[in-house]
């Protein structure tokens, strides 16, 4: 119901003005009758209307006068004159203080409903856009938070933002835009959470904990951002002024590394960006603290690093790392163990001088297992390189990442040549051309190692090593194209492709092609048939 307050001083025109319609019927509802017009203005406070209906002569002051004041402090409230003077001065005072409608006396009826009516409809059309406003001001309120944190994670790795752009940004998202001394902070787990809680759910409830001490830590401290990234990374942005700032960011990290440890039962290490002023800078201050978290690789467990510690080494400009890969991987191939464990240590020298990161020596890892894989041919190599790639990953220091790939290229040396000296690639040749010509004969591993004069054990690994594919699965796939060519393109009964392809059973050659390609065989030569007469018909 919308509330109607009603202003008349003559209890015979208020009488009439209460029954010139069912107000009810047409959503209203009247909650109050003033007789002047300060009790106009004090009932129109007290109950808050939606709609004014007042005489216009009053006493004590007008009902102009009146209008006028409720306006000044409820500007959205809708009003209607009523008089039974024509006079051309009270409309222009009515338009003034933006009265709505003007009723002249005797009150209309008809008229006033209609009158009603339309300030309904605009009252229900206020109230919805109030309330989506309102819907939106509640859930933009519930939401800053997280679009705040996103807004600050984009300002940390988003380069070369527009300044104007940014802090308009920054005044809808609330954050102060005052000059401000920021750096940004990484910590990181020493240990790899996803090995101590291979389950998902229990690595998130511990970076739960872990970001609930380091809130607790920074409780009485200034910070903008704490975020945990796809690495597993707790990155802050802190704000930081004066003298003594190292001195203040060394204690605060302390501080972290030693609630960590106490309360989550792990160690971290933390790497400290460079002081930028303003949100716009704050690329600069994230990567430099990713370098510096990057020298726990070289420098072990549990460290504080800043970034102005972090080594500059220009030895490795000068080298060409391809030239050095070519000769570890040359070395490996055809030259002896000293000569292999003399580039390996050539690499290991100019890395460690030039305080390489982690990332980048994988990848220089990579591209050298990977050149050996290819040069290599070796199927086997190739079915493992996802393994090969998620154990050097696993490793968390140079040493440990040298070896690794050290011993990748002396047991890749080592496979090739086993297989050059026993010829397994003429045995797999030999095996596979067996099959391919005698389909319709009885084939199997133990068959076809007895034929060879080699045991089963070594024809299965030599075929799956050369051909990449178990033995006996072989079979049954070479059996099924051929029974599937001869759907295509001849007549012969599906029991004689069945003994054609080596089955003695029709039904378990349907059951076995049905398995392969998840359709029976006579469906697969009707759905071939159809497609060749509609070929035919369209020629």
């Amino acid at each position: 119901m919308f509330k109607v307050l009603l202003a008349e001083d003559e209890i015979r025109d208020l009488a009439l003005l209460k029954g010139a319609l069912d107000w009810e019927q047409h959503g209203m509802t009247i909650v109050g009758c003033a007789k002047d017009g300060q009790e106009l203005e004090e009932m129109e406070e007290a109950l808050r209307p939606d709609i004014v209906i007042t005489d216009i002569v009053l006493p004590i002051f007008t009902g102009v006068e009146a209008a006028r004041r409720i306006r000044e402090k409820r500007p959205d409230v809708h009003i209607i004159f009523i008089s039974g003077n024509v006079s051309f001065e009270y409309a222009v005072d009515g338009m003034e203080v933006g009265v709505e409608r003007y009723i002249l006396k005797p009150i209309d009826s008809t008229e006033l409903t209609a009158s009603l009516d339309e300030l309904i409809e605009k009252c229900v059309k206020e109230r919805q856009k109030k309330f989506k406003e309102e819907e939106f001001s509640r859930e933009f309120e519930t939401n800053l938070p997280v679009m705040r944190e996103f807004f600050l994670r984009q300002c940390i790795v988003e380069s070369g933002a527009d300044e104007e752009e940014l802090a308009r940004q920054m005044v809808f998202y609330r954050i102060p835009i005052e000059p401000l001394s920021l750096y940004a902070t990484m910590i990181s787990p020493d240990e790899k959470l996803e090995e101590i809680y291979p389950k998902e759910y229990e690595r998130m409830f511990y970076h739960l904990e872990i970001k609930k001490v380091i809130e607790n830590t920074l409780e009485d401290r200034k910070y903008f951002l704490l975020h945990t990234d796809m690495l597993g990374n707790y990155i802050l942005i802190l704000n930081c002024r004066g003298e003594n700032r190292q001195s203040v960011q060394q204690e605060l990290a302390s501080c972290l590394m030693k609630d960590i440890k106490q309360f989550c039962g792990i160690s971290v290490s933390i790497g400290i960006g460079m002081p930028v002023d303003g949100f716009s800078r704050l690329p600069l201050s994230f990567e430099s603290a990713k370098k510096a978290l990057n020298q726990r690789f070289w420098l072990g467990r549990e460290q504080i690093i800043f970034y102005c510690d972090v080594p500059y080494n220009s030895s490795f400009e000068h080298l060409s790392m391809e030239t050095l890969l070519d000769k570890i991987i040359n070395s490996a191939f055809y030259e002896s163990d000293a000569v292999l464990n003399e580039n390996i240590e050539t690499f290991r020298r100019l890395v460690n001088e030039c305080r390489m990161s982690a990332e980048d020596l994988c990848i220089h890892c990579i591209t050298l297992i990977s050149k050996t894989i290819v040069i290599s041919n070796q199927p086997y190599l190739f079915s493992n390189i996802t393994n090969v790639y998620k154990q050097l990953f696993r490793l968390d220091t140079a040493e440990a990442i040298f070896d690794f790939v050290l011993e990748f290229l002396r047991n890749t040396r080592e496979q090739l040549m086993y297989n050059t000296r026993n010829h397994h690639t003429d045995v797999a040749k030999q095996v596979k051309c067996m099959i391919d010509e005698g389909l319709a004969e009885d084939l199997s591993l133990e068959i076809i190692a007895e034929r060879i004069h080699f045991s089963k054990g070594y024809v299965a690994k030599i075929f799956k090593d050369v051909i990449g594919e178990n033995l006996n699965r072989y079979i049954v796939k070479s059996r099924m194209r051929a029974a599937k060519k001869m759907l295509e393109e001849t007549e012969m009964l599906i029991a004689d492709i069945a003994n054609a392809v080596g089955y003695s059973s029709a039904a378990y050659f349907s059951a076995a092609f049905k398995t392969e390609y998840s359709i029976s065989p006579k469906t697969y030569r009707d759905q071939i048939s159809l497609i060749n007469r509609n070929g035919n018909d369209n020629k």
